[in-house]
C-alpha cells in the first residue's frame, strides 16, 4: 500500500508540472588559484538546476561576468527570468569573477591620468595588466569551467565601465576567445582614448569578425558620451564583415544604474529570436517543421547544434492540443522530443 500511495502522490504532480517546470538556478562559490596572476580568485557560478520532469539539454553556453560582487545577483535574476517561463534566451551557465584589483586587471595600459585628464597616482598606479588577466581567462579560468561543467562552445563576455573597456580589448586582441560581447559604458577615455585609436587601426572591412557586440552608455555625458559615439561611428564606417553590433544610449540612466537596462537589451540582442515569433501567437499555430527549421537557423548562427529545447516543445505541444485542438499536429510536435530526447520518460 505504501508503494501505491507514493505513485498516486507523484503522478498528479507530474501532470500539473508539465506547463510549469522547475526553473531555478543553483549558486556555487569556487576559489580558483591562478599561477598567472599569482593569487586566488573567487568565482560565483550560477548553473541551471535539473528537474524531474524534463531531460534538459545537457550543455549550456557560458556568460563570463566581470565585477561579480556588484552585478552577479542582478544578472543572474535577469537570466533566470528570461530563460524561464518566457523562453527569451537559452539557459546558460554564469561565471561571475570577483575583483581583487579591477584597475590592474581591466586596463590595457599603465596610466595614471584620470578621467578629468589629471594625474591620479593613488588609485591608478597598478593599472595596465589587462593582457595578463586575459591570459588568466584563456589558460586557467575557461579550461577549468569547461572541464568541470557541461558547456557549449559559445562564450559571452560582459563588462561595465573598466569591464566594458576590457571587453573591447578582448575583442580586438583575442577575438577567438569569446563569441558575444556586452560592453556597457566602456571607459574609452582611458589613456588618451587608447582603445579607440587601436580599434581604428585593427578593425578593417577586409577582416571577417563573426561576433555579436552590444555597447552602450548612460548619462555620463560630455567626453564620455562623445567617445562611445565615436566608437559607434567607427564601426559604422568600417562595415566589418560578419560583425553584428548594436549601440543604445540611455540618457536618463546614471553610470551605475544603466547596467540594469543595458544588460537586458544586450543579452536580448545576442539572442534576438531564440524561439520562433509565432510561438507566442494564440491565433495561428505553427507545426513541427517550423521548429526544426528555426533551430537549424540558430545552429548556423551560433556555430553549434541547437535542438529545440524539450520544455519549449512540450509546452507548445500541449498548447496545440488544448488551445488549437489540433491533435495530429500536436503529435508531430511531441514527436520532436521523442526524436531529440529519447531518454526522457516525459517524451
Amino acid at each position: 500500500m505504501k508503494k501505491i500511495f507514493l505513485f498516486l502522490m507523484i503522478a498528479p504532480f507530474v501532470g500539473m508540472a508539465q506547463n510549469n517546470p522547475d526553473k531555478t538556478y543553483i549558486e556555487e562559490i569556487k576559489v580558483l588559484h591562478s599561477n598567472i596572476l599569482n593569487e586566488d580568485r573567487t568565482l560565483v557560478i550560477y548553473k541551471p538546476a535539473g528537474n524531474t520532469i524534463y531531460t534538459l539539454p545537457p550543455r549550456f553556453p557560458v556568460l563570463y561576468l566581470l565585477d561579480a560582487e556588484w552585478q552577479a545577483p542582478m544578472i543572474e535574476g535577469q537570466i533566470h527570468y528570461l530563460s524561464g517561463i518566457n523562453y527569451a534566451i537559452p539557459k546558460m551557465l554564469v561565471v561571475a569573477i570577483k575583483n581583487t584589483d579591477r584597475t590592474r586587471d581591466l586596463t590595457p595600459t599603465h596610466s595614471v591620468t584620470g578621467y578629468d585628464g589629471k594625474t591620479d597616482t593613488t588609485s591608478l598606479k597598478t593599472s595596465g595588466d589587462a593582457e595578463k588577466f586575459l591570459q588568466f581567462m584563456q589558460n586557467e579560468l575557461i579550461p577549468y569551467i569547461e572541464k568541470n561543467y557541461n558547456t557549449e562552445p559559445y562564450r559571452i563576455l560582459s563588462g561595465h565601465s573598466f569591464g566594458g573597456l576590457f571587453a573591447l580589448y578582448s575583442l580586438l586582441y583575442n577575438p577567438d576567445l569569446f563569441n558575444g560581447y556586452l560592453s556597457i559604458s566602456p571607459s574609452l577615455w582611458w589613456d588618451k582614448k587608447w582603445i579607440l585609436n587601436k580599434a581604428d587601426k585593427i578593425l578593417t572591412a577586409e577582416t571577417p569578425l563573426n561576433k555579436i557586440l552590444f555597447y552602450s552608455d548612460g548619462a555620463e555625458g560630455g567626453q564620455f558620451h562623445k567617445n562611445v559615439r565615436s566608437f559607434d561611428s567607427l564601426l559604422q564606417s568600417k562595415t566589418i564583415r560578419e560583425l553584428s553590433f548594436k549601440y543604445i544610449y540611455y540618457p536618463d540612466e546614471t553610470h551605475n544604474i544603466e547596467p540594469v537596462k543595458a544588460f537586458y537589451d544586450g543579452i536580448r540582442f545576442i539572442y534576438h529570436d531564440w524561439v520562433p515569433d509565432e510561438f507566442y501567437d494564440d491565433v495561428r499555430p505553427i507545426n513541427a517543421e517550423t521548429f526544426t527549421l528555426h533551430y537549424q537557423k540558430l545552429s548556423r548562427r551560433y556555430g553549434y547544434t541547437i535542438l529545440p529545447p524539450e520544455e519549449i516543445i512540450n509546452e507548445y505541444g500541449y498548447n496545440m492540443m488544448n488551445h488549437f485542438e489540433k491533435l495530429e499536429d500536436a503529435v508531430d510536435v511531441f514527436a520532436l522530443n521523442v526524436k531529440n530526447y529519447p531518454n526522457s520518460y516525459n517524451a
